[in-house]
């Protein structure tokens, strides 16, 4: 029987799941209007900008511990806000929204054995299951379930940059764990998200400067908004919030609720087609998620 605080924690980490669907399915409809590094500057500048008054108070009362934590908030930031946002938006530009979301989907299987490394859980051979058949289904849906093109190494430069994305979330997730019970979540939101600032704007800069200007339309006004408050501000706490009452292992689980509803949002707004692979590799992730969660979860005599 679950608990209020878990249930709430559950509806927490699906709030946040439908939100980043959402900036996933918004950055490939625009990839040619908007550059990726402006679009990762901008909606955390932009971020930073609308919560700030409520966020420095926050950053000042944990004056001492945010100081004591930096290296911990850098990483944090860098991993999750930086790297992870940077390669999602250079990946839809050659890659799909329902192949970027299905490569993300195995988060949850890269999730422990980073979670034995990092904080000393231990691995089962569920884990390790589950792992494989993820795997599995991951290359089935790179391929596009034509096994010429592993032979070829015909992969897509968005599949491999969705994959280096994927493993700095997995990271992100397992590393958020470490944040101290006295770091309050508005403190470490505002901390990390000017730190993921100050690291994209050089990027954004020379983008600026030898790619694409960023571009001033309503569509682009738009677009920014919903991806600072929307896939920033309420995502990032929602999924902060299940971390801290669930562990990473068990929340990142919410990652398999992103394809669904990128899906359905793909469908609706980009008239993305769903073809048997991705099915067969949703399924084999699916799978492989179950394996290496629940049934590695079930307790062990003695």
């Amino acid at each position: 029987m679950r608990s209020p605080a878990q249930l709430k924690a559950y509806a927490l980490l699906g709030v946040a799941s439908a939100a980043w669907a959402g900036n996933i399915v918004l950055g490939r409809a625009v990839r040619a209007e908007i550059p990726p590094l402006g679009m990762a500057f901008w909606r955390w500048a932009l971020a930073l900008g609308v919560a700030s008054p409520f966020l420095v108070p926050a950053v000042v009362r944990n004056g001492a511990v945010v100081r004591r934590q930096w290296r911990l908030i850098a990483i944090l930031a860098v991993l999750g806000m930086v790297v992870f946002h940077s390669l999602l938006y250079v990946a839809v530009h050659t890659t799909t929204a329902i192949n970027a979301t299905l490569i993300l989907a195995i988060s949850p299987i890269l999730i422990p054995p980073a979670a034995r490394v990092i904080l000393g859980q231990r691995q089962t051979r569920g884990e390790l299951l589950g792992a494989l058949v993820s795997t599995l289904g991951v290359v089935v849906i790179v391929a596009r379930g034509q096994w010429s093109v592993l032979r070829e190494l015909a992969f897509t430069r968005g599949d491999v940059m969705m994959l280096g994305a994927t493993a700095a979330w997995s990271l992100y997730s397992v590393v958020l764990k470490l944040k101290p019970r006295e770091l309050e979540p508005g403190a470490l939101l505002g901390a990390c998200m000017a730190v993921a600032v100050l690291c994209l704007f050089p990027l954004y800069l020379w983008e600026t400067l030898f790619i694409q200007v960023m571009p001033v339309t309503v569509s682009s006004v738009l677009v920014l908004t919903y991806l600072a408050l929307g896939a920033s501000l309420l995502a990032y706490y929602c999924y902060n919030r299940g971390v801290a009452e669930l562990g990473p292992v068990s929340a990142g689980l919410s990652i398999n609720l992103i394809p669904v509803f990128t899906t359905a949002f793909a469908f609706v707004f980009l008239s993305e087609q769903l073809h048997g692979f991705h099915l067969a590799g949703m399924l084999a992730i699916a799978l492989g998620s179950w394996l290496g969660t629940s049934v590695a979860r079930e307790p062990r005599p003695g």
